[in-house]
């Protein structure tokens, strides 16, 4: 089962969100006190009347702490005369599988295929209104039954709720449910009979809960030596945690409870314990503001946690981050303006909303290619500019090749594009310093595999460069003016990269090979190569450019480009 669509009407300041598309992973993004929060509270308030509705009974009124019409139905509309029923309305459309479809059928008697779909309304008296929106003779039949479906849903179903500010409480409340999520999840016949038994199962799934947390913790604080989770009483009858009960003690040299901690260290306890609890159901969790009280290198961490959850659950989150943007399905990201959503359609409008503000210049185009030197840039625009889609994304600047003038710089470079929200491609020479910064890059920025790149060849166990790539007849004559012939043994050992045979052969002379000769040379070959490249390149060599290229362009058409012909 998965939440397909979710559609809000008059609920506080979300006048109109209709059919609001959620994939895997659904980014909301907007100014402050636009309704994002708003959208988010109105998917947990359906829920919860879901989950109470075996307890309204014939006269179905919502309680006040749940929803009061004077506070949540939009103030500015309250008094207007042109809108007749003045309620919020809540509609939640499912997916249900071939399994599912039994599993209901079985409850209701009624078939209900492939789409499940539930209309909630909350009148102006808080009276209560919850139906299936089904057309045909048995559409009445159908919503008589609103009890035993909703069952069905919760019990197929999860919500997890992280509200944005993870204060003591809030991060109590929200362990405290999870905690008891990955409980409830024990099946065992004597953990029903025995509480000295039960409280043995529990404490086990705290000490591994903790152990789990405690990695991500020492992460950004190496003082921390351990992380206990433990109950302080026994459970209720009803075997269900007690929140008042649950310690959660941090040693960093001196034991301290959670309590006591700063809200950077209660938020990121919360959302690290969050991507360790399992769930029996299909799940949506939803974080709010997920980078509140953390530091940019836990803020990255935060992003691998939801990136790791979106691949199993349904993931929302709301935003002021740039590191949250989904770079390359851009119409994942939902901009809220003035009480109103749509899907983004270009990331000029996600910089906008973010209140990103991008120079005019080359570094910040809509996809940037990182390559380590002036050469690699010559070479990949000779390639990109024998396609003539990505040469026109080249000329209109939504493509830039950059060079880093080096891997040293390379953390810098993607750190900027990163907060100016721009897809970007790394592309490194296959040597160890190029297989170093590809594994810093996933580490301390937390770049994805997909968008690094090394130049290697084809089982090709050694060092390799982009000169590797070329055919040596293209340089040949260059290299015999300076006293370099290719015909050398030394430059035919293939456990040595291009820049390193050269600098042997000049060791035989007592000619010292430096940097910037390395960079001329390389420079100068460069321009040797003409089009069309597969001319200058070794067959697998080109192979392997044209599958960068490929790997640009599947990026660029994701982000719209190549669709609209920007």
């Amino acid at each position: 089962m998965k939440l397909s669509f979710v559609s809000i009407t008059n609920y506080r300041s979300i006048t109109d969100a209709y059919r609001l598309d959620l994939s895997n992973l659904t980014v909301l993004l907007g100014k402050n006190n636009e309704g994002k929060t708003n959208i988010i509270k109105a998917i947990n308030l359906g829920m919860d009347i879901l989950h109470n509705m075996p307890l309204y009974g014939r006269r179905k009124y919502v309680s006040k702490q749940l929803y009061d019409w004077h506070d949540d139905f939009p103030i500015t509309l309250q008094k207007s005369k042109k809108i007749k029923n003045k309620c919020t309305q809540i509609r939640f459309d499912f997916t249900i599988s071939e399994e599912e479809t039994e599993e209901l059928y079985g409850l209701i008697y009624s078939s209900i295929r492939d789409a499940l779909s539930i209309y909630i309304t909350i009148g102006e008296d808080n009276s209560l209104s919850v139906t299936v929106p089904k057309r045909g003779k048995n559409a009445k039949a159908i919503s008589s039954k609103i009890v035993p479906i909703s069952k069905f849903i919760c019990d197929n179903f999860d919500i997890q709720y992280i509200p944005a500010i993870r204060s003591e409480t809030d991060a109590y409340t929200v362990i405290s449910e999870l905690v008891e999520t990955e409980i409830s999840s024990i099946e065992d016949q004597t953990y029903r009979d025995y509480m000295d038994y039960i409280e043995k199962l529990q404490q086990e799934k705290l000490d591994l809960l903790s152990k789990k947390v405690e990695n991500p913790l020492k992460a950004f604080l190496p003082q921390i030596q351990s992380v206990n989770l433990f109950l302080s009483d026994r459970y209720r009858r009803n075997n269900y945690l007690s929140r008042k009960n649950l310690v959660i003690n941090i040693d960093d040299g001196v034991v301290t409870s959670l309590t006591n901690k700063g809200d950077g260290v209660k938020s990121l306890a919360t959302i690290a314990l969050l991507s360790q609890i399992s769930s029996n159901n299909n799940r949506l969790i939803i974080i709010d503001e997920p980078e509140n009280h953390l530091h940019p290198e836990a803020i990255r961490y935060i992003n691998n946690v939801v990136q790791e959850l979106s691949e199993n659950n349904q993931v929302i989150i709301s935003t002021h981050s740039p590191i949250f943007v989904n770079r390359t399905n851009i119409s994942s990201n939902v901009i809220v303006s003035e009480g109103k959503t749509k899907k983004a359609s270009k990331v000029t409008e996600v910089r906008d909303i973010l209140g990103v503000i991008c120079s005019d210049n080359l570094m910040y185009s809509d996809y940037v290619i990182l390559v380590e030197g002036p050469s690699d840039r010559t070479l990949f625009q000779k390639l990109f500019t024998e396609d003539k889609e990505l040469k026109k994304c080249l000329d209109n600047n939504i493509i830039t090749i950059r060079s880093t003038g080096g891997t040293n710089n390379l953390q810098s470079e993607v750190y900027c594009l990163q907060r100016y929200c721009c897809n970007y491609l790394v592309i490194l020479d296959g040597d160890s310093t190029g297989k170093q910064t590809s594994n810093e890059l996933r580490q301390k920025l937390s770049v994805p595999n997909e968008q690094i790149r090394l130049i290697t060849k084809p089982a090709y166990k050694y060092e390799c460069e982009l000169e590797d790539l070329y055919k040596p007849e293209i340089y040949k004559s260059y290299l015999l003016k300076n006293g370099i012939d290719i015909n050398n043994p030394i430059f035919k050992n293939t456990s040595l990269k291009w820049s390193d045979k050269i600098t042997q052969i000049k060791a035989q002379d007592g000619i010292e090979f430096t940097k910037e000769e390395e960079n001329n040379y390389k420079k100068d070959i460069c321009n040797l190569i003409s089009t069309p490249l597969f001319s200058c390149l070794t067959e697998s060599g080109y192979k392997l450019l044209c599958s960068f290229l490929d790997k640009v362009k599947n990026d660029i058409d994701s982000m719209g480009f190549l669709k609209t012909g920007n």
